[in-house]
């Protein structure tokens, strides 16, 4: 194989993994906005008055993430009263 041949493909293997890369901490950043959202829309849901039951299996998540959520938010709110 010639090496500028290597080196050619070399060079466009690294500019797809700098891509894919650049791509990858996008969807993250899109994903660590979407739990944002979810969390507060299950913690508004919770405090309409929806049960635990019914909110983890909407929110799709387990009972227990739902009850450390709102055990959290409520630490929260006695830490910080307003």
């Amino acid at each position: 194989m010639e090496p500028r041949l290597k080196e050619d493909r070399m060079v466009a293997a690294l500019k797809r993994l700098a891509e894919t890369a650049r791509r990858r901490a996008n969807a993250k950043h899109a994903l660590a906005e979407i739990e944002k959202e979810h969390k507060r829309a299950l913690l508004a849901a919770l405090k309409s008055g929806v049960t635990t039951r019914r909110a983890a299996e909407v929110g799709e998540l387990s009972p227990d993430t739902v009850n450390r959520w709102n055990k959290e938010q409520k630490a929260k709110q006695e830490a910080d009263p307003k």
